[in-house]
């Protein structure tokens, strides 16, 4: 191998069920609370689960238009704040070439709520009614695509797969690539929005 880079971290993000942002999060943390709560998102009468760690009180509204949301997962919704906050707090954006600018952020599920959502439309209302967005609010690595082009991350983009070491595995990726100078800077990271009735069902 040549010459290795020292790799730091220069920015954070985070959407959490504990709070929307880093700072809010660290202080409940350090609060000693606890993010796991009764559903909300569904009935859990019949389930054996009634809890989960799910994003609480989340309104896109705060931060994308109607038309974005409308073409955009939960999973990618979440994505994009955590990413946005981090990418903010680093100070990245023009301070590197945009094709030394990756982005390494992915999904173990993705958009798998999309998927039932559209499925359910086709057999209730027909195919034609299935909305042309839901293909790509149901892939992994749009998260990445969709923060790619908000902040110009022109670089190489590997959104990894290994089901809940997701993010760890990005991270970890991203770091070998600026260690080796393959890119300057990366995003990196994971999002998921699991918590959906068949999901907690089957596990």
């Amino acid at each position: 191998m040549g010459k290795t880079r020292r790799v730091v971290i220069t920015g954070v993000g985070a959407v959490t069920p504990l709070a929307h942002n880093v700072s809010d999060t660290w202080k409940k943390l350090l609060a000693g609370e606890c993010g796991i709560k009764l559903i909300k998102k569904f009935d859990t009468s019949e389930f054996k689960v009634k809890v989960a760690a799910e994003v609480k009180d989340f309104d896109p509204l705060k931060h994308f238009d109607m038309t974005e949301v409308r073409k955009l997962d939960l999973f990618q919704q979440l994505a994009l704040v955590a990413a946005k906050e981090a990418v903010d707090d680093s100070g990245v954006v023009g301070k590197v070439v945009p094709e030394k600018f990756g982005t390494y952020v992915s999904s173990g599920q993705g958009g798998f709520d999309t998927i039932l959502s559209s499925y359910s439309t086709m057999l209730e209302r027909g195919p034609g009614r299935v909305s042309p967005a839901a293909a790509g609010m149901q892939l992994v690595n749009m998260a990445a695509g969709h923060i790619a082009l908000r902040h110009g991350a022109r670089g190489a983009s590997l959104p990894v797969v290994t089901a809940c070491a997701t993010s760890a595995h990005c991270i970890g990726e991203a770091f070998y690539a600026i260690r080796d100078g393959r890119q300057d800077a990366i995003i990196a990271g994971g999002s998921e929005a699991a918590v959906y009735a068949l999901g907690v069902a089957g596990l």
